[in-house]
């Protein structure tokens, strides 16, 4: 298929196309904006232009939009974006702008969008609003006080938390009358915990709050599972009341992850994570690092403990 045709693909489609006279007001008319430069000798390019097609059939956001700028028709405003380079994809986030650099098939991108086209920090005023919004949520919560000027600094690393973290929301109370000072707090569920100010490194301190014992891989676990090398039991079950006191006995030494066996797709994640070919209801294993070993019920506590003292003997 020739370029020419590629670009009447995207002429009868909802593809925006970008020029000097509307990129600025076409961008800001949408919270969300993927832009993309392309040039017709650009042979990625044209494996690029129709999955973005395929990417905009399938987005129901009305809020996302989605544009294309010829670099050679317009060089002028590819420079001031730095976009001369194709193909360059830049997404907009309510005014905040950040390379993409990820995979470029159309379900990566589709999946990127889908998972950033969301509200990075809620400002509440209302306090009815407020009690019913943090209910059965992960919230990290910013209250700004009476008279007092707004922590950027705190409200910036707020963002980006829920930024990588999906699961947490973040919050910033304007409104004196729900709380008349200021404070950062983090609440789950009823639980509230207040922040300390000198607490600099939030994403750290959440990873050591927010993670329980026992867990059931959400999104900010799993990124703590695989990023901080911690070991677990792994095992797919749907009550977690008999591991409630193992897990008080290996405190501080593994993780017990409970996996629903509904969730095919951490299962499977598991399954390639453990290098097995089959992980039925009730297995446990035990993984550390790259280690993976299965273990009988019974044999748990003194599995874990031998290995526990060779660390100690080795590091001796």
């Amino acid at each position: 298929m020739s370029f020419i045709i590629y670009l009447l693909f995207f002429a009868f489609a909802k593809i925006l196309i970008l020029t000097d006279q509307n990129y600025t007001s076409t961008v800001k008319s949408y919270p969300y904006f993927l832009f993309i430069s392309y040039s017709k000798q650009c042979k990625h390019c044209k494996h690029l232009l129709p999955e973005i097609k395929a990417v905009e059939q399938y987005i129901r956001k009305p809020e996302i939009g989605i544009g294309i700028l010829n670099v050679q028709k317009y060089p002028e405003s590819a420079a001031q974006m730095n976009a001369l380079k194709t193909p360059t994809i830049y997404f907009y986030r309510l005014g905040d702008r950040e390379l993409y650099n990820g995979p470029r098939d159309r379900y990566s991108l589709l999946n990127f969008l889908n998972e950033n086209s969301r509200q990075l920090l809620h400002i509440i005023n209302d306090k009815q609003y407020f009690d019913d919004f943090v209910k059965d949520k992960t919230c990290l919560i910013y209250f700004e006080g009476l008279g007092l000027s707004p922590d950027l600094e705190t409200i910036s690393k707020m963002k980006q938390i829920s930024k990588k973290y999906k699961s947490i929301y973040s919050i910033h109370v304007q409104n004196p009358h729900i709380l008349d000072k200021q404070q950062l707090e983090l609440r789950i569920n009823s639980d509230i915990k207040i922040i300390n100010e000198t607490v600099y490194d939030l994403e750290k301190y959440l990873f050591h709050e927010v993670i329980p014992l026992i867990f059931h891989a959400t999104d900010i676990e799993m990124h703590i599972f695989l990023t901080q090398r911690i070991s677990g039991l792994i095992t797919i079950q749907e009550d977690d009341d008999k591991y409630e006191e193992l897990a008080q006995k290996l405190k501080g030494f593994v993780r017990i992850i409970l996996i629903s066996p509904e969730n095919d797709k951490k299962i499977e994640f598991f399954m390639q994570l453990l290098r097995i070919d089959e992980f039925k209801y009730g297995q446990i294993f035990y993984y550390n690092f790259d280690t993976a070993i299965q273990l009988e019920p019974e044999n748990i506590e003194d599995y874990i403990y031998k290995q526990l003292d060779k660390g100690k003997t080795a590091k001796n």
